[in-house]
């Protein structure tokens, strides 16, 4: 019986305290208990001047429509950690949609009749589905909570989440409103843009002269469609964020926090991480800001897709930059630091540590344009081990002032680190990496934590090695072991930075491989007065999916530069507008000699080679093939464009296969000329050559001892343009062995066998000087491949032997030749010149067992005497039978 009558207490209780309590509207305050819980709105809801309204924890709210409840007197909404006091809707069925009210309640009001009450307090709450839509500032701020002209109102231990504004997805403060929010929770907020409001702050927005106190609060994951992912302040709004931790939220700008238009404000000892933009300041961004202090925050792992992965400048000022941990952040420019190109002044930094930031271009640490930035001569700051494709550390491209810094990644800085670093002056203490002056040495299989200065202790990556190498005047080798060079197989990062004097040196076409994955150019040399490539293969570049891509044009970029190309295959690439395979710019000049060039794509100029821009190109030995133009507006030069005051000259080398609508071999327009002498250019669709040139020009094109599809006939000069057509010219099938497969080697019946010249004079430049050892026959051969007897004829391979290879290749002073036997085999292993001659003797008929077999040849002949620059044969006869020949360079 006790039992029974216990029972029905409880019951009674228990219905008692759930008892759903129905309010229709209008006016209301005194207390709100959990015994009248769930209270039911079912319309807007006030309290007044002078009232009051307490709510008990545990309370529910539950809005049944888009009504809100203004505040004028006060509100005391204070909860437990254990029993919270919940705002929501009734049903949230539409709250994604942003031209309706519906799914969504309309959030607390307070107003500036609060100030003349006692503070209100919210604490312990949980607002979600907060949703304003409407017109004036009022109907679109604070998607849970708006403070409108107020300060006496304390936010405190609350979860907002799922809330939804114009500007301030969970709080808006306008109009001189500073309260304070603390220890709150704000997550998966948002805001979205309607006619010209423009999104704002995902989390909290600050306007018109409003400065709360953010302190100890957990914003993340909020997103906002314009400015600020978890914080915005504009329009002399001056916020203290304090000690929070701000992660995860996305923007348009200022993933983290925005200071917009006349914004100000103290941002202090936070934790800003995986934040993001998609322009700038992927942490902070500062648009038209002013007296901003950043002080002991830690800023990691924020990412925009353009400015600033760290912190973003436009057209702001005073602002200082203290003592904070920038790392780990990337941006297209600007890793860490970035402005965006526009007027900023006094940006001052002050004991900062920036590293480990990446950009896809300009600057992996800091990324300057303009004028305004100012580093402490004091309290020095630290940038190193950033990551860029134009200068890793810093890029600076209009300093006033040395740059004075306690850590750099090195003590003397190159283009590889800082950009220009032949004119920005640092004043640094302390550096990371020591650097060496000596050749270096790179495998894929190698380690970065090698010396590099050997073949037995090789880096790893070609980055690593252009990090501790300190050019000069003397000098320098960064020799590339055979193996494939990419980011998936060893890491490595392009495109590489090209240096003053350092050639890059693989260990022949087929073995060492820069394959860059279609992500990026391979190679950029930017005001180099000396740089080298020879011996490699260079594949998939691709400048398309960097950000601002058409600052990058083929796979070999070189500007302002004086380059020399050899021994290369250059092949699949796609260079953007300009130069599939290399890209010859703003007043360079480059040799390239024994070249590949093929299979390469360009939109506009040059499928293969783009010369433009008052530049030069003397192309010797090459053969280009396979290249093309795609785009469909006049398209020019499948093989090579020459424009814009540029030179092409063409010696002894093949243009076949390539397409362009205009000019499939060769384009000339714009003040520019070339000269073809020596060579084939054949079976190019649209035209062979085509140039644009008006008559009366006074550097016309000039034609001599080529063969050329359809003679004289095969020059398009819409524009009157003229042409040398000198002596020697031919037009012939070349005879090439298999020019289905690629094979452009002449037979032995071919028309173009010894119907060169080995010396061509042209406007008292000479353009052809070849001596008697550096072709076979009577003259010399038309096109990029000497017609060789079948005894020296290179790679007959005979299955006796499977490999022979030398390294280095070119050398000097010596190369170590290696090879390979199936089985003990008598072998001769002999040196030749281009005309089968013998220059040395390795080996002399000699038997020697099954295996790997070495020797060093030190550049002699049989005579001991030193041989001369050029290309030589290393022939290997087994058993007095087949022979396979080494194609080897001795560059002095």
């Amino acid at each position: 019986m006790k039992k029974t009558i216990l029972l029905v207490i409880f019951i009674a209780i228990g219905l008692c305290v759930f008892a759903d309590t129905e309010i229709e509207g209008g006016e209301v305050s005194g207390f709100w208990l959990i015994s009248g819980s769930p209270y039911n709105i079912n319309g807007d809801i006030y309290v007044l001047d002078n009232e009051s309204l307490t709510i008990q924890p545990g309370v529910e709210i539950i809005f049944s429509d888009n009504y809100s409840l203004s505040i004028s007197g006060q509100l005391l909404a204070v909860g437990t950690i254990v029993d919270t006091i919940l705002w929501t809707v009734a049903d949230t069925t539409g709250f994604s949609n942003t031209n309706s009210s519906a799914g969504g309640w309309g959030g607390l009001l307070f107003d500036s009749l609060c100030d003349e009450n006692p503070a209100s307090l919210l604490s312990y709450n949980r607002l979600e589905y907060g949703k304003k839509v409407g017109e004036t500032e009022l109907e679109i701020t604070g998607g849970a909570i708006c403070v409108d002209n107020c300060s006496t109102v304390v936010i405190s231990n609350n979860m907002f989440h799922h809330n939804k504004a114009v500007w301030g997805g969970a709080i808006g403060c306008i109009n001189e409103a500073s309260p304070s929010i603390e220890f709150n929770v704000m997550q998966y907020n948002e805001t979205y843009g309607i006619g010209s409001y423009n999104g704002c702050a995902g989390g909290v927005f600050c306007y018109t002269t409003s400065s709360p106190i953010i302190e100890g609060n957990i914003i993340r994951n909020n997103h906002s469609a314009n400015n600020g992912g978890g914080i915005s302040a504009f329009n002399s709004s001056a916020p203290q964020i304090i000690d929070n931790i701000i992660t995860g939220n996305v923007s348009f700008e200022g993933g983290a926090i925005i200071f917009g238009t006349n914004g100000s404000g103290t941002v202090t000892g936070n934790t800003i991480t995986g934040n993001t933009t998609s322009f700038d300041g992927g942490a902070i961004s500062f648009s038209g800001a002013y007296n901003c202090i950043i002080n002991d925050n830690y800023i990691a792992g924020n990412s925009s897709n353009y400015f600033g992965g760290g912190l973003a400048f436009f057209k702001s000022g005073n602002i200082s930059v203290t003592n904070n941990v920038i790392e780990y952040n990337s941006a297209r420019l600007g890793g860490g630091i970035s402005d965006t190109e526009e007027y900023n002044g006094n940006i001052f930094l002050s004991g900062n540590s920036i590293r480990y930031n990446e950009a896809l271009i300009y600057g992996g640490g800091i990324s300057w344009f303009c004028n305004g930035l100012a580093f402490d001569e004091i309290s020095l700051n630290s940038i190193y081990e950033n990551d860029g494709r134009i200068a890793n550390d810093l890029y600076y491209y209009s300093p006033v002032e040395t740059v004075h810094l306690d850590t750099f990644t090195v003590m003397i800085p190159t283009q590889v680190h800082a950009y220009p670093a032949d004119v920005l002056d640092f004043d640094i203490q302390n550096c990371k990496f020591e650097q060496v002056e000596a050749d270096l040495y790179v495998s894929p299989d190698g380690d970065n934590a090698n010396s590099g200065l050997s073949p037995a202790e090789p880096m790893q990556t070609i980055e690593r090695a252009e990090v501790v190498l300190l050019p000069g005047e003397s000098e320098y080798t960064i020799y590339l072991a055979e193996g494939t060079y990419s980011f998936s197989a060893n890491g490595e990062k392009f495109p590489v930075t090209g240096l003053e004097n350092v050639s890059f040196c693989g260990a022949g076409a087929e073995a060492t491989i820069l394959d860059a994955e279609n992500s990026s150019v391979q190679f950029y040399f930017n005001g180099i007065e000396s740089g080298k490539i020879s011996n490699l293969k260079v594949i998939n570049g691709n400048p398309e999916f960097l950000p601002y891509w058409d600052i990058f044009s083929g796979a070999i970029d070189i500007r302002s530069s004086n380059v020399s190309l050899s021994d290369l295959e250059i092949s699949n690439n796609y260079g953007g507008y300009y130069g599939g395979g290399v890209c010859v710019r703003d007043n360079s000049f480059c040799e390239m000699e024994n070249l590949k060039i093929m299979n390469n794509e360009a939109d506009y100029l040059g499928g293969g080679i783009s010369c433009i821009a008052e530049s030069r190109v003397v192309i010797n030995k090459c053969e280009i093939s396979g290249n093309e133009v795609t785009y469909s507006n006049q398209p020019m030069g499948g093989a090579v464009c020459c424009f814009d005051s540029s030179e092409a000259i063409i010696t002894n080398s093949t243009l076949v296969d390539n397409v362009s609508e205009n000019g499939g071999g060769v384009f000339c327009d714009d003040n520019s000329t070339f000269t073809m002498i020596n060579s084939i250019c054949r079976n190019n669709a649209g035209n062979e050559i085509y140039t644009q040139q008006e008559s009366g020009f006074d550097h016309p094109i000039t034609i001599a001892y080529t063969n050329i599809q359809d003679g004289a006939a095969g020059i398009e000069a819409p524009n009157g343009g003229e042409c040398n057509w000198l002596e020697g010219n031919i037009d012939s099938e070349p005879g090439f062995i298999d020019p289905e497969i690629g094979d452009y080697n002449l037979t032995e019946n071919s028309f173009c066998i010894d119907q060169g010249t080995d010396w061509f004079e042209w406007n008292e430049e000479v353009l052809v000087d070849l001596a008697e050892d550096e072709y076979y026959g009577a003259a010399p051969d038309m096109g990029c491949y000497e017609f060789l007897p079948v005894d020296v004829k290179e790679n007959d391979v005979t299955p006796l032997f499977s490999t022979i290879s030398n390294y280095p290749n070119p050398f000097n002073p010596e190369t170590v030749v290696s090879f390979y036997l199936a089985e003990e085999s008598v072998v001769e292993l002999i040196v030749v010149n281009v005309k089968g001659q013998r220059v040395k003797s390795l080996i002399k008929s000699e038997r020697n067992e099954q295996g790997e077999h070495s020797v060093v040849w030190r550049g002699e002949d049989d005579r001991g005497k030193i041989v001369g620059s050029g290309v030589y044969f290393i022939r290997l006869k087994v058993a007095g039978e087949s022979s396979l020949l080494r194609k080897c360079v001795l560059m002095k």
